[in-house]
Parts: structure tokens; C-alpha cells; sequence
């Protein structure tokens, strides 16, 4: 009979009503970055904000993503992530057009070998060259 085991996991973060100042948003970062969010991140589909280093962008809802092009690499014997998982992010952002959407199965390849070794060289990074070099 297999025992099943539970791992603990920490309480999900309560969101915040205002964001933090600067030194707690610095903390926060540094344990556990979901804890900065405010309710607006659970509220709208993008959030933006100035932050002491720079802008920061979340976006929650991935079909208000529209400005990018999005590329997926699946190995066809991956163990670890099985076929289909990565090409469900096409349907999931569908405001990308889809000239801008681009999935390959790369065969005979496993999790790690998607991104090194000689298929990877040889096959898969000219692919993700070429995509970046098109859609730029």
C-alpha cells in the first residue's frame, strides 16, 4: 500500500490594500515577492507601478499579453514535462496574434536536451534565433 505524503506549504499571502514602502517592499522581496501584491493584482488584469529600482509590470491575465512573441520548445520524450503542457500558453495568450506565435516538438529529445547539447545547437536554438530575428 504507497503512503501518500503532504509537504507543508506556507498560507497563501493575504493581498494588501496599498503597497508597501520601501524598506518592507525590500523585505518582502527578498521572502516571498507574492506578499507585495496589492488587491488590485488580484482585481485587474495588469498592474503597474514605479518602483525604487525601475517599473515593474505583473500581468495576471496572460490574454491581455499582446505586445511580445511567444516561442515553445517541447521535447518529445521529456519526463518532466509532458507533451502539450507548453503549447497550451498559445491558447492561453490570445492576444498575441498568431504571426507572432510559433511551438516546436523537437523528437528524440528529453527535458534537459531541449536546451543543450547538439540538438539544441544544431536544431533548436537556430529555430529560436530565427523567431527572435523575425518577430524584433
Amino acid at each position: 500500500m504507497l503512503q501518500t505524503v503532504t509537504l507543508p506549504r506556507p498560507p497563501a499571502p493575504v493581498p494588501r490594500a496599498k503597497p508597501l514602502g520601501l524598506v518592507a517592499l525590500l523585505r518582502v522581496l527578498a521572502t516571498n515577492p507574492l506578499e507585495a501584491w496589492t488587491d488590485a493584482h488580484f482585481e485587474e488584469p495588469i498592474v503597474s507601478g514605479d518602483l525604487p529600482f525601475g517599473r515593474a509590470v505583473v500581468v495576471s491575465d496572460p490574454a491581455a499579453i499582446r505586445r511580445t512573441a511567444l516561442f515553445t520548445v517541447e521535447g518529445e520524450r521529456d519526463d518532466i514535462c509532458s507533451v502539450g503542457q507548453t503549447v497550451a500558453a498559445h491558447a492561453l495568450c490570445s492576444g498575441i496574434f498568431a504571426n507572432r506565435k510559433r511551438h516546436h516538438l523537437q523528437p528524440g529529445v528529453g527535458h534537459y536536451g531541449v536546451f543543450s547539447g547538439r540538438k539544441w545547437a544544431n536544431q533548436i536554438y537556430p529555430l529560436v534565433r530565427n523567431m527572435i530575428l523575425a518577430t524584433n
